[in-house]
């Protein structure tokens, strides 16, 4: 192997190595990146640039700390999608059967959510699951929960421009609203969508959170507005969101770096 080859493959290795430690923790300074790997500073400096300058990290402004960006979620690097189905299952069925609305099982991808699993709704007029549709993050309530546990850095690289898509005349128009809705999530421990993907539709959902904090995905429960109130709003959240909490501690998430290795 030529020396331009070998230098190549070494610098892959880094990068590989760098990213399993990135995704396996929630936030870290450059001192502890370099000792994990083994470099000097200045050469671990050089890989977080180029991993920055592709979107894979990302430093916070104020603590100096690196995180995992926009990048590794986007390719789903931070998820297991199998693990998940099976995990949510019975709590999908669980909320399915006791609020007699559609539940669904999401995960973020970038700025839109894709839905991997859901129970149908036995109800004459009910909502149905989505499987298979990607829509945007900033809209649906599991998308919503998930983006509230993201770090500031990384949702001003997701959403750089103040006016955000929308679909319905009720959906959150600008970034700054988007933000007040993430707080309030975050306070509350779930997110709700009163007609922003669709009108007459209501939804509340939560995200499953590992050790870090993460969101690794979301459960919703959705339906028509004319049988999810907004009285009710605040029974469903709590219920949703303490299902997330058990489908969390069931999981028992293992660190990602020990699953790439």
């Amino acid at each position: 192997m030529r020396k331009t080859e070998e230098g190549s493959t070494v610098a892959a290795e880094r990068a590989l190595r760098l990213l399993r430690l990135l995704a396996g923790n929630g936030e870290i300074r450059l001192t502890e990146l370099s000792r994990e790997l083994g470099l000097p500073h200045s050469t671990t400096h050089r890989l977080l640039a180029t991993l920055r300058r592709e979107g894979f990290a990302l430093q916070d402004a104020a603590s100096r700390r690196y995180v995992a960006g926009p990048g590794m979620w986007e390719l789903g690097w931070l998820l297991d999608p199998h693990g998940l189905r099976l995990a949510a299952r019975p709590h999908l069925r669980a909320l399915a059967e006791e609020f007699g609305e559609a539940t669904q099982l999401v995960v973020l991808q970038g700025r839109y959510v894709e839905f991997l699993d859901g129970v149908e709704s036995e109800r004459q007029v009910r909502h149905g699951t989505r499987l298979g549709r990607p829509l945007p993050s900033h809209l649906i309530s599991g998308g919503k929960a998930m983006l509230a546990r993201l770090p500031r850095a990384i949702l001003d690289r997701l959403y750089p421009d103040e006016e955000l898509l929308t679909m319905t005349p009720a959906s959150v128009r600008t970034k700054s609203r988007l933000l007040e809705q993430l707080a309030l999530a975050r306070e509350r421990g779930y997110a709700t969508n009163v007609g922003e993907t669709e009108a007459g539709v209501c939804a509340v959902g939560a995200a499953v959170v590992d050790r870090y904090g993460r969101a690794r995905c979301g459960l919703v429960v959705a339906g028509p507005d004319t049988r999810l109130l907004p009285e009710d709003l605040p029974v469903v959240g709590d219920r949703v969101a303490e299902a997330a909490r058990l489908m969390a501690e069931e999981l028992r998430f293992d660190d990602v770096s020990d699953r790439l290795r």
